[in-house]
C-alpha cells in the first residue's frame, strides 16, 4: 500500500473520493489509505475531518471496485461493492 506523508504535495486531479467524517471513524479510514486533508469545527462544535482517497476504492472483502457511503452525521460508513458481495 502506498504511504502518504503529512504535508506531501499531490495533484488534486488524482483525488478519486472526498468524505467528511467524525473523529470516531477517522483513524479507521486513515489506516485504509485515506489522506487527511483538513479539519474544521461544525456548527455543533464537533470536529469534522475531510479525507481524500487518491486510489480507486475497492471492496475490503473481494477486491472489486466499490464506493463508500458515509452517514449524514459522518459517524458511520460502509463500502458498497459493485459485485454486491455484502
Amino acid at each position: 500500500m502506498e504511504q502518504h506523508e503529512i504535508g506531501q504535495e499531490f495533484d488534486m486531479h488524482r483525488v478519486r473520493k472526498v468524505v467528511e467524517v467524525r473523529a470516531n471513524i477517522v483513524n479507521e479510514l486513515l489506516d485504509q489509505g485515506w489522506i487527511l486533508h483538513d479539519i474544521y469545527i461544525s456548527n455543533e462544535y464537533r470536529s469534522v475531518y475531510i479525507l481524500l482517497m487518491l486510489d480507486e476504492l475497492t471492496c475490503p472483502r473481494c477486491g472489486a471496485p466499490a464506493n463508500i457511503e458515509v452517514s449524514e452525521e459522518g459517524d458511520r460508513y460502509r463500502y458498497i461493492c459493485t459485485k454486491e458481495c455484502h
